[in-house]
């Protein structure tokens, strides 16, 4: 836990900057991570029919939830 908060403690002024002036580039490094981290969990996901099956009905849900209309 105090690893945790030094970091954010520590990054927040630099994630701020980041944030108001270099807004296009910081986006495209969290996206990278995000693709990297996409194809590292994939090469160790054993892809058989009722993996797909999972992630095609997850996927699905997923489209569901973000179009309903919040209350």
């Amino acid at each position: 836990m105090l690893g945790i908060g030094t970091a954010i403690l520590g990054m927040a002024n630099l994630m701020k900057y980041l944030l108001e002036n270099e807004r296009v580039l910081l986006f495209a490094f969290f996206f990278g991570l995000v693709i990297a981290s996409i194809f590292t969990v994939g090469r160790r996901i054993n892809w058989g029919l009722g993996t797909i099956f999972s992630l095609i009905c997850g996927a699905i849900a997923a489209y569901i939830i973000i179009g309903l209309v919040p209350m």
